[in-house]
C-alpha cells in the first residue's frame, strides 16, 4: 500500500499539463463589412399533400444550454465510459452521469455560464466540466479536467 501510495504521488507531481489552445481575436469588422446581404427568396410550392412531415425537426430550447446531453468520454488509463449531461431550463445546475459502474464520473454542483460555455465543478476527482454548444445546437464540445485528466469530447443534444 504504501509503494502504490508513493507510486501515485510521483506520477501526480510529473504529470504536465497541455498548454491551453491558442486562439487569435479578429479585430472588429468595420461597419460596411458588418452588414449581411438578404438571404434570396425562391420559390415555394403552394400545395400541401400532407401537413405532417415524416421528418420533424427538433424543439430548440429558448436556452442554448438547458438540456440532456449525451457523449462518451475517454479517462486515460480507465478506458471510456458514456456520460449524460443534464443542464436545468435556469442553466444553474449541472448533472452528470456515468453510464458505468466502476467510473465514479457522477454528482451534480452548481453551473456558472462563462464564454467558454457552461461550467461546473464537481465534488472528488470528478472534476471541472465545461459544454460549449455548436452553432447548430445539437452537438456540443465537451472538455473534463481534473487531477489526473484533459480529455474532450463531442456530445450530442437528446430529448
Amino acid at each position: 500500500m504504501r509503494y502504490l501510495l508513493i507510486a501515485i504521488t510521483v506520477l501526480w507531481i510529473s504529470a504536465h499539463r497541455l498548454p491551453a489552445p491558442i486562439v487569435e481575436e479578429s479585430p472588429t469588422p468595420s461597419r460596411e463589412g458588418a452588414a449581411k446581404p438578404k438571404p434570396k427568396r425562391t420559390a415555394e410550392s403552394k400545395s400541401v399533400s400532407n401537413p405532417r412531415s415524416s421528418a420533424t425537426p427538433m424543439a430548440m430550447p429558448t436556452k442554448k444550454f438547458a438540456g440532456t446531453w449525451k457523449g462518451v468520454v475517454t479517462w486515460g488509463i480507465w478506458g471510456t465510459f458514456e456520460h449524460t449531461i443534464v443542464i436545468d431550463d435556469q442553466q444553474s445546475t449541472m448533472n452528470v452521469t456515468s453510464a458505468s459502474t466502476v467510473h465514479g464520473g457522477t454528482g451534480i454542483a452548481h453551473a456558472s455560464v462563462g464564454p467558454d460555455g457552461i461550467t461546473a465543478q464537481l465534488s472528488g476527482l470528478n472534476g471541472k466540466w465545461t459544454l460549449k454548444p455548436s452553432g447548430d445546437g445539437r452537438t456540443a464540445s465537451v472538455r473534463v479536467t481534473g487531477v489526473f485528466l484533459d480529455s474532450s469530447a463531442i456530445f450530442t443534444r437528446v430529448q
